[in-house]
């Protein structure tokens, strides 16, 4: 079962606006499939634009421009939230559906089997009325 990456805090302005653009893309070209998004697409293409317009009025002004730019990434942040949301639920962990939608997977790592030698030379040396220490050669 795959499973949906997002690793947003990761992404600088440009590639967050990016990587909306191609979620918006790709989930309106599959609207048959994603029919009832929780975020409208054309509300997620206005959020788009407005964090690239609040990132272009940044350049040279002030903290009130940088708090509006700053809301523009939560509000967009959150929307993505959503719609990854809901393609996971629609897509029931397939793989080419979560792509289709332009979301990415997550990697599963190698899973890690820890095997511990059987005990040499175990001895008992009691700490207190009620504690004891284990201890062995390995």
């Amino acid at each position: 079962m795959a499973r949906i990456a997002l690793l947003l805090e990761k992404k600088n302005i440009g590639e967050l606006i990016q990587y909306a653009y191609n979620i918006h893309t790709r989930m309106t070209a599959e609207a048959a499939v994603f029919t009832l998004p929780p975020v409208p697409m054309a509300d997620f293409k206005a959020s788009i634009d407005q964090l690239s317009d609040d990132d272009q009025a940044t350049i040279g002004t002030g903290r009130i421009a940088r708090a509006q730019r700053k809301a523009s990434i939560l509000k967009l942040q959150a929307e993505i939230r959503k719609l990854a949301a809901y393609v996971q639920i629609v897509s029931d962990g397939d793989e080419n559906i979560i792509l289709s939608a332009g979301f990415d997977i997550a990697r599963r790592g190698p899973r890690r089997y820890i095997e511990i030698a059987v005990p040499v030379d175990m001895r008992v040396q009691y700490t207190s009325q009620s504690e004891a220490r284990l201890l062995w050669n390995k």
